[in-house]
């Protein structure tokens, strides 16, 4: 956190330091703010990173990735039973969720939907007795992902 925010004074000392080389009385200042700036990126950058090490493998991502650089954790407390969030978790669909078709329409660049994210829509069309070939057609994905979902 520290070397970031001595990368970050750095980067935004620069363009000071150099528009206070316009007036002749600010040079001096100028010049102490830009070595100041450059020590900070350099000191920054090149500041050792400490390891992080599992000192007992419990998940796959322990064995995967036994060493790390950076930690961060974040928690939020619930007040309500593990069953109960699970519950909560699983009832929620994708139209519950503010932005989540435009965030994935940004993430896909564009690109048309998948099946999984379409699967509602599949098994509602299947409800109301349209054929598989004929869903895979409206909605734009192949017959075997309609086979696949409505399995």
């Amino acid at each position: 956190m520290i070397l970031s925010i001595a990368l970050w004074a750095g980067l935004f000392s620069i363009p000071l330091a150099l528009l206070f080389l316009i007036p002749r009385r600010t040079r001096r200042f100028a010049g102490l703010l830009l070595i100041f700036a450059v020590a900070m990126i350099v000191i920054a950058i090149f500041w050792p990173v400490t390891d992080h090490r599992v000192s007992a493998p419990t998940t796959h991502l322990d064995q995967a990735m036994p060493v790390w650089q950076f930690n961060e954790r974040h928690s939020t407390r619930i007040h309500a039973s593990p069953e109960r969030v699970f519950e909560a978790i699983h009832a929620v669909t994708a139209d519950d969720i503010l932005f989540f078709r435009t965030l994935i329409t940004i993430r896909r660049l564009g690109r048309p939907m998948t099946a999984g994210l379409q699967a509602d829509k599949a098994r509602k069309l299947h409800r109301a007795g349209v054929s598989k070939a004929e869903i895979a057609r409206r909605l734009r994905i192949g017959r075997t992902s309609v086979r696949r979902i409505l399995a």
